[in-house]
């Protein structure tokens, strides 16, 4: 795979829990002993003996562990469920899902700390500390890291990362490592006390020689002590006022990816890197100064854009290929949206393209290498590129085609799928289909309907009637042993089936990535005849017959003259057929499973009759508005009541995370309750910056409720429940069909409402509920619950997979512990809100 000369990193804000740090001992000796250096001081750290641990135990999977929302996890259970749980012995044996029996066995370490568990999903291990100490520890390899009994993200994928802080209490500390990935490195370092700038992380745009840069840069902060630091600002030095001067708090032992607008002058051509000095200060003084480095490109050359992104106001990287103007150009330019595939940076994949006069080349991160395999908030990142791409070059935004390689062909299937009037073409080169048709499929269970119905975007085959609309070009390899050519039959076959079929080009002897390198470029993104496909197609009139697939609407509400804001049933496909005739100026619709309609005139002249599913209407405006009641289609005056779900307002549970999200943390619980929450919200700001390149905010509920104004408009994240988090009354208000207190969870059943409906409650302190509900307290925003009814409960939050592409959750998801043994069989609930935000019967509920 092709990679960049060059690999940013990003972070994101979290809470740690404040402990007390003690002072490092020296050690004895015949001579008196010098005096010791003060605590938390480099020279405490560098006289620290060595943490890393030499002896590991490590065990195979136990678990069948694809992709899905919850999952077995027996190790969990029996170690890690409880704080105070036994280790591991040698030779011990467990059984999971796979129902093979799978036993501890000891593994060394090198020196380096390196090892090699080949086959083994699983490892711990105990650091022995001398004293209470700071260090940081990275981890190598792993998908997660349980420090005594807190869990943060491993850079599994080798990206850099710097890894995170951490207090090591004095004696044994207990750490386990899942999601084992190739070797392990590991490594814990004591540390210096003080606030940092991290150089592991950073994200910037490249500036253009001859040409002043203006731009937003991010980087890591660290508040490497166990003391919160109040009136923190990062700026570039010499500056003040402007946008670097908010003031922002630093938690203990907290690290933030913090935002900084960055200006320089022209470079002249004899420079080829610009050095720009950030400080960062506390209560005005200097605490820490790093210049980060900002490579220089030619105008003609590939380039790194950065951009802010409305998901979470982290600053986001994406690069540009423009179009060449030295060459003679063969018409009005074109964008090309291109997707890297797995791993590969965005700079390279730009790169992998040679300069033309009619077309500039987009290449979007996905928001990291890796990221959501273009799905969730890496299709996201997609559009907010695609849209900045526009901006940035001025193309005409009906000229907009779209390409990409191995994870990124997927990308190009599923972008096509969901929005298929909004590209002119596709070429997917060495693309796979779906998470079930490549890979490990998703297991079917009972529950399969809703946890399919919150991820229905990944099935990009059943959209067919999509993908049909726009003339695809297929490119892969005949060798091609990452993502086999059975991966493009599939859907050259559908295509074919569905009277569509597109154009391919079978590579003979072609493996994944293949390239002639005489020629510019990567042939197997860069075909010349691949980029004349692009030029046959140009926009054109909006067609008058129309049938348009829809899953989603907060995927993608509009269809040329066609617009859908509910749907009947969430989590089921919606499909809508229409037929405009011109000399009638009059419109036909016939629809499955939608609620709220708009139609507008296909060339912009007054529409006089318009039919929806057999029902006849005088065109009174434009667009015209429809709404499904129960004795059928009505004419309304615009867009659904703001109290209902819209495209824009809506579940499923994932959509929460957006609108620049904020963690909310509770502290009306008992000291262990509110530790819990703050570990919990920790790991998921961590998860989403090592995943998303993302930056979280995180609030307690008091500061939430007493600043109405700072967080109007913003989705918030809640944790706890209603007696333990103050925020619950205000934002998630009485209406809530799902209920969580300590010790439970109420569920209430709207579809049999007689005096409230019925309910049914769940009791004990081992349950989880996650569920999205519109703000009670604002007309915009989102509420997203991660419940709990103990800490228990809240443990089993550790184990979700919000973050994870093709793990599908509903509206609403209701569990106990029993599920890390017996999986969707010990699910109490799940299902979706209708379009009133009710639960109408049709979700499950257990017995």
């Amino acid at each position: 795979m092709h990679r960049s000369d060059r690999t940013r990193r990003a972070s994101a804000a979290l809470v740690l829990l404040a402990l007390p740090c003690a002072v490092l001992r020296a050690q004895d000796g015949g001579d008196p002993p010098p005096p010791p250096p003060p605590p938390g001081s480099k020279a405490a750290a560098d006289a620290a003996p060595s943490l890393v641990p030499s002896k590991w135990l490590v065990l195979p999977d136990p678990e069948t562990a694809p992709r899905r929302p919850i999952r077995t996890d027996v190790v969990f259970a029996r170690h890690l469920h409880a704080r105070d749980a036994a280790p591991p012995a040698a030779g011990e044996t467990v059984t999971g899902e796979t129902g093979t029996p799978v036993a501890w066995e000891e593994m060394s370490a090198d020196a380096t700390g390196m090892f090699s568990p080949t086959g083994k999903r699983w490892a711990c291990a105990e650091i022995r500390s001398p004293a209470d100490q700071l260090a940081r520890m990275d981890v190598r390899g792993a998908a997660t890291v349980w420090v005594n009994g807190d869990a943060r993200p491993g850079d599994v994928y080798g990206l850099g990362t710097g890894g995170f802080p951490v207090l090591l209490r004095a004696g044994v500390n207990r750490v386990y490592l899942s999601g084992l990935r190739g070797k392990v490195l590991f490594s814990v370092t004591p540390c210096a006390e003080g606030v940092e700038i991290g150089a592991e992380d950073v994200t910037c745009p490249d500036a253009v020689r001859g040409e002043p840069l203006e731009g937003w840069a991010s980087v890591v902060v660290r508040n490497v002590s166990a003391k919160t630091v109040a009136n923190v600002r990062l700026a570039v030095a010499g500056e003040s006022g402007g946008e670097n001067s908010d003031p922002f708090t630093l938690p203990p032992l907290a690290q933030t990816k913090r935002r900084v607008r960055i200006r320089a002058p022209a470079a002249d051509a004899a420079t080829d890197r610009i050095s720009v000095p950030l400080v960062l200060t506390v209560d005005g003084a200097v605490a820490a100064r790093h210049p980060i480095q900002l490579d220089v490109r030619a105008a003609s050359g590939a380039r790194r854009v950065t951009r802010r992104s409305d998901i979470d106001g982290s600053v986001q990287e994406w690069a540009l290929l423009p179009v060449d103007e030295r060459l003679a150009a063969k018409g009005p330019p074109s964008l090309v949206l291109s997707l890297h595939g797995a791993g590969v940076d965005c700079l390279g994949q730009a790169r992998s393209y040679s300069a033309r006069p009619d077309f500039a080349v987009a290449c979007p991160t996905n928001r990291r290498p890796f990221g959501f395999d273009w799905q969730d908030w890496g299709r996201a990142d997609g559009y907010e590129t695609l849209a900045d791409a526009l901006r940035v070059t001025g193309i005409d935004p009906r000229r907009v085609h779209l390409t990409g390689h191995s994870m990124g062909g997927h990308g190009t299937w599923h972008f096509l799928a969901h929005d298929p009037d909004r590209f002119l073409t596709a070429v997917p080169s060495a693309g796979w289909e779906s998470f079930d048709g490549y890979g490990n499929p998703r297991p079917r269970t009972a529950l399969s309907k809703w946890w399919f119905g919150g991820d229905g975007g990944s099935d990009t085959l059943s959209m067919i009637r999509n993908l049909v609309q726009a003339p695809v070009f297929v490119i892969h390899g005949t060798a091609d042993d990452n993502v086999p050519k059975s991966q493009a039959d599939r859907m050259v076959d559908a295509l074919t089936a569905a009277g569509a079929p597109p154009v391919t080009v079978w590579q003979e002897g072609g493996g994944h990535w293949w390239d002639d390198p005489s020629t510019p470029g990567a042939d197997c993104v860069n075909l010349e005849s691949a980029f004349d496909h692009f030029r046959s197609v140009t926009p054109g009139p909006a067609p008058l017959s129309l049938e348009w697939m829809i899953f989603d609407p907060a995927m993608d509400s509009r269809h040329h003259w066609l617009r859908v804001e509910q749907v009947v049933r969430y989590g089921s496909p919606a499909t809508v057929r229409a037929a405009f005739d011109p000399s009638r100026r009059r419109a036909e619709v016939t629809t499955d499973n939608v609620r709220w309609l708009a139609v507008s005139s296909p060339d912009g002249k007054p529409l006089r009759e318009i039919a929806v599913d057999g029902r006849q209407f005088a065109a009174s405006r434009e667009p015209a508005w429809f709404m499904r009641g129960d004795d059928g289609w009505l004419e309304v005056s615009g867009t659904p009541p703001a109290a209902q779900k819209s495209a824009a307002r809506s579940g499923p549970m994932k959509r929460a995370f957006d609108r620049r999200f904020v963690l909310v943390l509770p502290t009306q619980g008992t000291p262990e309750e509110n530790a819990e929450a703050w570990s919990r919200a920790r790991f998921d700001a961590m998860q989403w910056w090592y995943r998303g390149n993302g930056a979280v905010t995180v609030a307690w509920d008091g500061v939430v409720t007493g600043a109405p104004r700072e967080f109007a408009g913003r989705n918030l994240i809640l944790y706890g429940n209603a007696d333990t988090n103050a925020a619950w009354a205000q934002v998630v208000g009485p209406s809530s069909p799902v209920r969580v207190a300590r010790g439970a969870v109420t569920v209430r059943d709207d579809s049999a409402r007689v005096g409230g409906g019925t309910e049914r409650t769940f009791r004990g302190d081992a349950l989880a509920a996650f569920f999205v509900r519109p703000r009670a307290d604002d007309p915009d925003a989102l509420v997203g619950v991660l419940g709990d009814t103990g800490v228990r409960g809240a443990r089993l939050g550790n184990l979700h997979g919000l973050f994870i592409s093709g793990a599908g959750w509903p509206d609403y998801t209701v569990w106990s512990d029993a599920t890390l043994t017996r999986g969707d069989d010990a699910v109490l609930a799940a299902g979706f809100f209708d379009a009133r935000w009710e639960t109408d019967g049709s979700g499950f509920l257990a017995k």
